[in-house]
């Protein structure tokens, strides 16, 4: 059984959080910079140049969506019946493969924000034997595809 991300979800979620920042940074900077500083002449230059920062904003949005959007594309979660474990492959270029038995798996925790609550998605925490910390983060998965993995029980809400 292969299960993929919600997309828009993960895309909406992520990229808002990188977005969020980069402005946090960007105001830092200013505020904290001196005032003959390269930074203070760059904002300098863009208050003076405002058509220049009214087009730089939409292509920093556009960059930031793209990439998580393609990032998002490249998710998959699948159930290895035959061996009994659960696999989580991801990356295009660098390829990580997270595999967990599915006899280890102690408990499982869902977490929803109020973006997933939009897109009705939810993140998946899985947690195995032996480990203080969560072994796996499936972040936007479909409710209904959490529940078709057959590892959390009602209780786990």
């Amino acid at each position: 059984m292969h299960i993929t991300i919600n997309q828009l979800s993960y895309t909406t979620s992520h990229a808002l959080r990188a977005l969020s920042v980069i402005v946090a940074v960007t105001i830092g900077l200013w505020l904290v910079s001196p005032k003959e500083s390269l930074v203070q002449q760059a904002f300098g230059y863009f208050q003076k140049n405002i058509s220049l920062g009214i087009l730089l904003i939409p292509v920093v949005i556009i960059l930031v969506t793209l990439r998580y959007y393609l990032l998002s594309r490249t998710i998959l979660i699948s159930i290895d019946t035959t061996n009994n474990r659960l696999v989580l492959a991801s990356g295009r270029l660098i390829h990580d493969e997270r595999v967990i038995d599915i006899a280890k798996i102690n408990h499982t925790q869902r977490k929803q924000t109020p973006i997933q609550r939009y897109f009705n998605t939810k993140s998946l925490s899985i947690f195995t034997a032996g480990m203080t910390s969560t072994d796996l983060v499936i972040h936007d998965i479909n409710i209904s595809d959490i529940d078709s993995l057959g590892l959390v029980e009602a209780s786990d809400e």
